[in-house]
């Protein structure tokens, strides 16, 4: 065989090989990237999120960066920590904790909470705009194809509302912009017309995008300092009560019923723990003093006092968190007097009853000096 025919057989047999190649279609792309991210054990990513106002010709610009594992939770198959410069967000085991840092609160909604009000969870920003939720959601329609700074993108779309509502018509859809090459989802974009008048555009671009193929944990960084604040505005203007003054006295009952009276304590020092149940940093307090290695000087007496939650609740909470020392229950009338308007709030007192330190949050370094020297 010459030559000749050796190369007119292989370009034979590379024709052959491209005419049996199918290009993949819109339909195939939208399985492939569904697979990709779905069948990801952890997977993380940076977001930005463009917000136009075209009223005020203004645009809000926002950054998230976002983990994922898998966990069966009840709303959601995932774990997620999301954070932003205004916001912590970390879904764990069904519980829902969010970090506000413009003023170091903390607010925690659990399984029971989010069972009666999902929408807590699932309408939280920086899950509205996942590649995971909207995969998930399905139903994405093939729009066309698009360029952007030369790459091609297929675009894919869901109509969210086409009504009319008191003589407007309204319109609404997501659209999502998916790369052939790596079938990641570049872009989510929502839109909103109004009578075909842009009303709303918000997009959120992803990059930084990592995909795990074995199970990886979160990375959470507690925020130290945060209380878990009363949505009360009387009581969030409360000012704790400052070292020097006498700590108010107090009869309170415990769990079981006994009665505890704060001014049989002098001669000691004492530190008075208040909490509630739906408090993170409360329940990190608690896996601080319940270390192997920590435990409290004998002149020490400690108390948890908790205004907030019922004595029913208290008594399933504590069959499930220890709590190493004597728990009381007290109302709103004590806390006030303490000046707690979050959680927890700690007093450090003297053996005469004095306040020697108070704060908001969870330092651990405070309780340093309370220890049992080794």
């Amino acid at each position: 065989m010459s030559n000749f025919d050796r190369v007119s057989l292989f370009v034979v047999f590379i024709s052959l090989l491209s005419a049996c190649s199918k290009p993949e279609s819109p339909e195939e792309l939208l399985q492939r990237s569904q697979e990709k991210y779905f069948s990801s054990m952890a997977y993380s990513y940076n977001t930005t999120l463009i917000w136009p106002h075209p009223m005020f010709d203004e645009v809000d610009t926002f950054r998230y960066e976002l983990q994922f594992e898998k966990h069966p939770n009840e709303l959601l198959d995932y774990n997620f920590i999301g954070t932003s410069a205004r916001s912590t967000s970390i879904y764990q085991d069904n519980t829902l904790t969010l970090y506000i840092h413009k003023d170091s609160t903390v607010q925690m909604l659990d399984a029971d909470t989010l069972r009666k009000s999902p929408d807590r969870l699932m309408s939280n920003m920086q899950l509205t705009f996942s590649p995971l939720k909207i995969l998930k959601n399905g139903d994405l329609l093939y729009k066309g194809d698009t360029a952007i700074q030369n790459k091609t993108y297929r675009l894919f779309y869901k109509v969210l509302l086409d009504k009319v509502f008191e003589e407007t018509k309204v319109y609404s859809e997501n659209q999502v912009l998916i790369n052939p090459a790596n079938a990641q989802i570049a872009l989510i974009r929502h839109l909103l017309f109004h009578d075909d008048k842009p009303k709303q555009f918000i997009d959120a671009w992803f990059d930084k995008q990592e995909f795990f193929d074995n199970p990886r944990a979160l990375e959470i960084n507690l925020h130290q300092g945060y209380v878990t604040a009363t949505n009360d505005k009387k009581k969030s203007n409360r000012k704790l009560l400052q070292p020097g003054k006498n700590a108010p006295d107090f009869l309170l009952s415990d769990l079981e019923g006994n009665k505890v009276n704060l001014k049989d304590y002098r001669g000691k020092r004492v530190l008075l723990d208040f909490s509630m149940i739906n408090c993170g940093f409360c329940k990190h307090a608690l896996d601080h003093f319940n270390k192997a290695d920590f435990s409290f000087a004998s002149d020490v007496e400690v108390f948890y006092i908790n205004p907030v939650d019922s004595l029913e609740r208290m008594q399933m909470y504590v069959e499930k968190v220890n709590i190493p020392f004597t728990v009381l229950l007290s109302s709103d009338e004590l806390a006030a007097l303490y000046g707690v308007s979050g959680y927890p709030s700690f007093f450090i007192l003297d053996e005469k009853g004095t306040i020697t330190d108070a704060f908001a949050g969870y330092f651990p370094e405070k309780f340093e000096g309370l220890r049992e020297s080794l």
